[in-house]
């Protein structure tokens, strides 16, 4: 069935030229904006997710928040219109994902791993400061792009699920009983739905680093098996399951550790923090 969109112009100045892929929230394109002509992803909100009426002004106030936090490692919103056909416009990244680099190497060494790691770290530093969680961290949505001559140059996708919090630390504009996230990486707090803030991310964190040192994640299994694990079972040790060439340190089996606590408390209290003691263990 062919694709009502491709061929279209949205918003009077994009013209969607390709399908880039399928999401949860709905689909993402390649498009060209008329005004200067330059590649975009454009991402079009699913509509039957429209019918829920606090889910627009949800996303507005999400779409502008983000649209704020300036780092090289968040990829840009550009633009976004809320009206009729809704979508959100982002700045194009040509890359793998990491999910993709982890299929095709099954992990990464030591200094690579960390290398991507610290510059999660900054780009979450970056939104959490503008009060924005991502709250569905996963190596899907990190790609790896070049730039200025750098490999593995970070880009975080996806604050689409973003949760704005107010500068109290209490969360808002989340509905009861609407668990976001993907179970593989989401914080125990998440998993039983309860209030979240940016030491969530950093449990996700957690889990990403796991998988880019180990080449799995620390929980597997059921969905409901899962979602015990996270809340109530001390995840492996990093040397238990690398590889024998991986090099784990007990600094580095530490701050992966203390990533995954199952109390926010006892994790690092920012990104920033984070990406510091990240910068300082040996490569």
């Amino acid at each position: 069935m062919p694709d009502r969109l491709i061929g279209a112009r949205l918003g009077g100045r994009y013209n969607v030229e390709s399908l880039l892929g399928v999401g949860g929230m709905g689909a993402v394109y390649l498009a060209r904006d008329a005004v200067g002509q330059r590649a975009v992803a454009l991402k079009v909100i699913r509509h039957e997710l429209l019918e829920d009426g606090d889910l627009l002004p949800r996303l507005r106030r999400e779409a502008r928040a983000a649209s704020r936090i300036d780092n090289p490692h968040i990829t840009r919103i550009l633009d976004f219109s809320l009206d009729g056909q809704a979508f959100l416009v982002m700045e194009r990244i040509e890359g793998p994902t990491l999910a993709a680099l982890l299929a095709s190497e099954g992990y990464l060494p030591v200094p690579r791993a960390l290398g991507i790691l610290g510059q999660i770290a900054e780009g979450l530093a970056a939104a959490h400061a503008c009060q924005v969680i991502h709250r569905d961290l996963k190596p899907g949505n990190v790609v790896l792009t070049r730039r200025q001559g750098q490999e593995d140059f970070v880009k975080i996708l996806d604050f689409g699920l973003a949760k704005i919090i107010d500068p109290t630390g209490s969360s808002v504009l989340t509905p009861m009983g609407q668990t976001f996230g993907t179970v593989e990486y989401i914080s125990p707090e998440q998993a039983c739905d309860l209030d979240l803030d940016h030491r969530a991310d950093i449990y996700s964190l957690g889990v990403v680093a796991f998988e880019m040192l180990t080449g799995q994640v620390p929980f597997t299994g059921g969905v409901v098996d899962v979602v015990a694990a996270h809340v109530h079972a001390p995840p492996p040790a990093l040397a238990d399951l690398a590889p024998e060439e991986q090099d784990i340190s007990p600094e580095l089996e530490a701050l992966v550790g203390r990533c995954l606590a199952k109390q926010p408390d006892e994790r690092y209290d920012s990104a920033q923090e984070l990406q510091r003691v990240i910068q300082a263990l040996p490569g």
